[in-house]
This record gives structure tokens, C-alpha cells and sequence, in this order.
């Protein structure tokens, strides 16, 4: 489901960025300068589906207005992908988990820092996932 339960084009393979209000396809995975959340979801996962209302929900807290939220689509991991970039993303991150996050700050220089987030290791909490966002933007 896309957001607030809303059935969108982020609901089949591929790679979309949120711009303006919506959910726009990309060709390529490309992390933009400044907070990246990219979220990693597997049409197949019932896991992922609990974890999407907490994606919807992160995507409009106004304490994360300025991320760039990014969503990777497979239907079951690069193993059963027909999307190529999305197969891609999932290859190069080595997502052998899901739902996962990777959060990601790069600097003007290229320069990153990352770390994964797990949303079963905060129960698939609101608050506790949002709080460990922040405690990476601020670190």
C-alpha cells in the first residue's frame, strides 16, 4: 500500500523517490546529498506490510521534513526482481533482511556515513524507529 493505506505506483518493482507530495519512478538508485532514509520492501513480505504504515507515517513527520525518502521495491529480494534497478540496489546493499533501512548522511564532498535500520529491532514502533533517525542525523 502506498501512503496512508492508498494503493500507489510505489506498490510494484522499481525504485521511487518522494517529491512534492508523491512518489515519482526512478531509473537508478542515487543517493542526493544531505539525510537518506531508503527503505528496502518485498512485495511478498508480511513484514514489509506492517512496516509500510510506519513508512507512510515517517515520510509526512514534519521532525524528518528535509530527508530525502527513498523506497526499493522487489517482489521477494534481488533473487526475485524483474525490476533491474531495483535488483541492483538490493545486490549492491546486500539487503538479506527486510523490512531494513539504510540510513544514509553524504556531505558535499561525497563523503557518507551510513547505518542500517531494522524496524523489527524497535518492535516496529513509531516513536522508537523515529527517535533512532534522529539519533543518526545528529550524530
Amino acid at each position: 500500500m502506498g501512503l496512508f493505506g492508498k494503493k500507489s505506483e510505489s506498490d510494484r518493482e522499481g525504485i521511487y523517490v518522494y517529491r512534492g507530495g508523491e512518489w515519482v519512478k526512478t531509473d537508478a538508485l542515487e543517493i542526493p546529498e544531505g539525510l537518506s532514509l531508503i527503505y528496502f520492501d518485498n512485495l511478498k513480505c508480511p513484514f514489509c506490510k506492517v512496516f509500510d504504515v510506519v513508512w507512510d507515517t515517517l515520510v509526512e513527520d514534519p521532525k524528518l521534513r528535509g530527508f530525502n525518502f527513498i523506497k526499493v521495491v522487489c517482489t521477494f529480494f534481488e533473487n526475485n526482481c524483474s525490476n533491474p534497478a531495483s535488483k541492483k540496489a538490493f545486490h549492491e546493499h546486500g539487503v538479506d533482511r527486510s523490512p531494513m533501512v539504510l540510513m544514509v548522511k553524504k556531505d558535499a564532498q561525497g563523503g557518507q556515513r551510513t547505518e542500517v535500520l531494522l524496524p523489527s529491532e524497535h518492535g516496529y514502533d513509531y516513536k522508537r524507529i523515529r527517535d533512532a533517525i534522529l539519533r543518526f542525523a545528529n550524530k
